[in-house]
C-alpha cells in the first residue's frame, strides 16, 4: 500500500496498530489511509469508486526521495 500511495494512488492498510513508517507516508503528502475496523475499509471502497478520493501523485516529493534500487545496489557492492 505504501509504493502505491508513492505513485498517488490512494490506498489502505488494515493493521491495529498506526505504524511510524505509514504516519510519514502521509505527512509526506501522499494518499495512504489506515483503517482499523471493517465498516472503515467499506468506506474506503466506496470513496474510491465514487470519486471522491481525487489525489494527484506527489511527483515532486517523489523525485527527492532516494530509489530504493540504489541503495539495495550500494549495500550489495560494499559486500562483494
Amino acid at each position: 500500500a505504501r509504493e502505491a500511495a508513492l505513485y498517488g494512488v490512494p490506498s489502505l492498510t488494515y493493521f491495529p496498530e498506526e505504524l511510524d513508517v505509514n504516519k510519514c507516508v502521509v505527512q509526506w503528502g501522499f494518499p495512504l489511509y489506515h483503517a482499523r475496523k471493517i465498516h472503515e475499509i467499506i468506506d474506503f471502497i466506496d470513496k474510491v469508486f465514487r470519486g471522491a478520493l481525487e489525489v494527484k501523485a506527489n511527483l515532486k516529493r517523489l523525485s527527492e526521495l532516494e530509489k530504493p534500487s540504489d541503495i539495495i545496489f550500494k549495500i550489495v557492492e560494499e559486500y562483494l
